[in-house]
């Protein structure tokens, strides 16, 4: 990174609070080891991280191995010292200007302290979260998930948002310009009860969302017509599903209500081929119909407490 102009005395110009951000994420730099000032005699002023023919070869102020980025790299710095060469025509206050030898843009101010940003501002990520984390997808289809990402305190910017499917064939993902949304697209081949996950990045931080391949049920039975359960007991009534699909699981909604107030839904669980609801006997020589409905099929059972 040079900073040049004409009017300046490089040789009275200091730079520190040098800070670099690579894809939002902000890196450790050894302030004492930076090289700086006039080092070719050119009348540049040169900051100086890694040269592979100098004296920062072996005394690198950074991590030289795992200085990458994808997206962006951005470097802030304070310059003070900026005097006008002796001779120069006067001005209101001499300027500095940014020339970086990296890949960015810079900006100044005038007067005897100058901030040089090597790019549009510190881009850092404090927050990023999903307004769904997951949602249910019909092959051919596709769903918009809304997303919020907040900077932190001391950046100007959070930092760029990535998104990445695990596995394309199930579901790929896009964002959707001008707007802080994806877009989550199912090929019309998907397998239907598939599922995979998209995550989000933004800096250091993620966020996920579960996708699964609409898998509608057919039919539902109960696998039995009485369940009975003791007061203040637990038991398990199962209750067989037939999906579109029967080597997966379905992905329709379950809901569970009785007749009567005599017994208690306490969980629900999914699986191939069947619903299993854990029920709770609260009144004793009492009886009630359960029914469980899943997507828009359903089946009955009675429940006695003993």
């Amino acid at each position: 990174i040079l900073l040049k102009d004409a009017t300046v005395d490089a040789s009275k110009m200091t730079v520190k609070d040098i800070m670099i951000s690579l894809d939002g994420q902000l890196i450790a730099v050894d302030q004492e080891k930076v090289l700086q000032g006039d080092i070719e005699e050119k009348g540049n002023y040169r900051l100086e991280f890694y040269n592979s023919y100098g004296e920062t070869k072996n005394a690198s102020p950074i991590d030289v191995k795992n200085f990458k980025w994808k997206e962006s790299m951005e470097i802030t710095f304070t310059v003070e010292g900026l005097a006008a060469k002796s001779g120069s025509v006067e001005s209101p206050a001499p300027s500095a200007s940014v020339q970086p030898t990296a890949p960015a843009t810079g900006t100044s101010t005038t007067g005897t302290s100058a901030t040089g940003t090597a790019a549009s501002g510190t881009a850092a990520t404090k927050k990023l979260t999903v307004a769904k984390k997951s949602v249910v997808v019909a092959a051919g289809k596709s769903v918009k998930v809304k997303y919020t990402v907040t900077k932190t305190a001391a950046a100007s910017k959070a930092a760029a948002v990535t998104v990445k499917s695990a596995n394309k064939k199930i579901a790929k993902v896009s964002k959707v310009s001008g707007k802080k949304q994806i877009k989550i697209s199912v090929p019309k081949k998907a397998t239907k009860g598939a599922s995979t996950k998209i995550t989000l990045k933004s800096g250091n931080k993620t966020a996920k969302v579960t996708v699964k391949v609409q898998n509608k049920v057919k039919k539902v039975k109960a696998a039995k017509k009485t369940l009975t359960v003791k007061k203040g007991k637990k038991a398990k009534a199962t209750f067989k599903v037939t999906a579109a699909n029967k080597k997966k699981a379905t992905t329709d909604k379950v809901t569970v209500k009785f007749s009567k107030k005599v017994a208690k839904k306490v969980k629900t669980a999914v699986k191939k081929g069947k619903v299993i609801v854990t029920v709770k006997g609260l009144k004793k020589g009492k009886s009630a119909k359960m029914t469980v409905k899943v997507g828009k099929k359903s089946a009955k059972m009675t429940v006695k407490v003993k």
